[in-house]
């Protein structure tokens, strides 16, 4: 039979698209898992970026209060109600660290930075699966199409 080489040759043609197909999967997948190790880590950033803040903040609100009681000569902590040394309120001559208005500044905008780089990483995320999806059903039907052509190989 002279349609017996033809068969096999198409046969050889569609197996060895399903191999392709399915190896383009496999590196899809490495992606897709790539995506979600991204995405998690940003959302764990995020996450101790917001403790910062939230402690940031909180050292804001005691330092109102200390300010407040500055006319005293005997700062007190507004949390534990320890006198505070003077040692730890003077920094006299030394560098100028960010003051705390500007380290809540700081971290909100952080906050918003990661914000948009983890909506980015959540929708390389949804690309992924329905690339995913795309080439999974491509591969069903062309097992399909394998099954039925060549029902007896």
């Amino acid at each position: 039979m002279k349609a017996e080489p033809t068969i096999r040759a198409e046969l050889e043609k569609h197996e060895q698209d399903l191999d392709e197909r399915e190896r383009a999967i496999a590196l899809l997948y490495e992606k897709f898992e790539a995506h979600i190790e991204e995405a998690e880590a940003l959302q764990q950033r995020i996450d101790e970026i917001n403790d910062d803040l939230r402690k940031y903040r909180l050292a804001e609100s005691t330092e109102d209060a200390l300010k407040q009681s500055a006319g005293s000569r005997k700062w007190r902590c507004p949390t534990c109600h320890q006198e505070v040394p003077d040692s730890l309120l003077d920094t006299g001559n030394k560098a100028t660290p960010m003051t705390v208005d500007q380290n809540v500044s700081f971290y909100q905008e952080q906050i918003k930075l990661f914000i948009a780089v983890h909506a980015s990483a959540i929708h390389n995320i949804e690309t992924a699966e329905k690339d995913l999806h795309a080439h999974r059903a491509e591969i069903t039907q062309l097992k399909v199409r394998i099954r039925f052509q060549f029902p007896f190989r």
